[in-house]
């Protein structure tokens, strides 16, 4: 599936994801959404931890708030993982590779300045690269 934020591609399988299995199970009438708190924005993760402490929700296969730590990848999972940042390596011609939402950010994930990359769109944009 394709982030249309980021514009990444995020893997994984839907038939794993457990809260579908169960939508499916049981169906979308058995299941509601509730806003427990409004909160500044500061505080997010220490009052999103305290309610996963106080309600230990079922569907909720982390334990703490806004870390990935302890969440269990199959090896496949795994395998996937190591095969996609392969790929992000390997740029066949006239396939597109990654796109960006900002020169800002394309400097970022590549690890150079700006302004190499203001002036690689510059010269890609007259041809003179060839």
């Amino acid at each position: 599936m394709v982030n249309p934020i980021l514009g990444r591609v995020l893997i994984y399988h839907i038939d794993l994801l457990v809260i579908l299995q169960a939508l499916l199970k049981y169906g979308y009438a058995n299941f509601s959404l509730e806003i427990l708190e409004y909160c500044e924005v500061a505080n997010v993760l220490s009052r999103e931890q305290y309610w996963m402490d106080t309600l230990n929700p079922e569907y909720n296969i982390l334990s703490t708030a806004g870390s990935s730590l302890g969440c269990k990848r199959s090896e496949e999972t795994k395998a996937k993982i190591v095969m996609q940042n392969f790929q992000r390596f390997c740029f066949p011609y006239g396939v597109l590779v990654n796109s960006f939402s900002s020169q800002a950010a394309a400097a970022e994930e590549l690890g150079i300045n700006v302004r190499t990359v203001r002036l690689y769109i510059q010269t890609a944009k007259t041809g003179s690269f060839f």
